[in-house]
């Protein structure tokens, strides 16, 4: 099941909360990334396929995000290149449960800004999109503090 985390997009884009997409099919994987990355202050737009993510309304306010890249139908390096047509700048951090890290060096080269391997560790993901956006970092900062990183 899609879900929007917080209200919808469209009434959340005027604020400072930074903006996750999070394309994953595996639904406890894709709930479970959704809690921690809400837990840490960010809004998170989550998908179950590539498809669901690019058929929805969404807007360009993303501040980062997070693909599978083993996805059904279209895999993460097709969605990647689907998205940077539409909003060329946006952060794209690649996670996988394959321990193929071949495609994620594969993913950075074609401007990934990531690739992380399952299970990912709340510590590192922060960091990682904390990292990227620069500025973002306020809220996730504190969450990595409670974290202990």
């Amino acid at each position: 099941m899609d879900s929007l985390s917080k209200p919808p997009l469209e009434t959340q884009v005027a604020t400072d909360t930074p903006v996750v997409g999070l394309i994953e099919d595996d639904e406890r994987a894709r709930e479970a990334l959704s809690f921690q990355l809400c837990t840490a202050g960010f809004q998170v737009v989550s998908h179950a396929s590539a498809e669901t993510f690019l058929g929805a309304p969404w807007s360009d306010k993303f501040d980062c995000i997070i693909v599978d890249i083993c996805l059904p139908k279209m895999n993460g390096l097709q969605l990647m290149a689907e998205i940077k047509q539409l909003t060329p700048f946006v952060s794209i951090v690649f996670i996988t449960g394959h321990g193929d890290m071949s495609i994620g060096v594969e993913a950075m080269k074609n401007g990934a800004f990531d690739c992380l391997e399952k299970p990912i560790d709340d510590r590192v993901l922060l960091k990682v999109i904390g990292t990227r956006r620069g500025s973002v970092a306020i809220k996730p900062i504190r969450a990595l503090a409670s974290l202990g990183a």
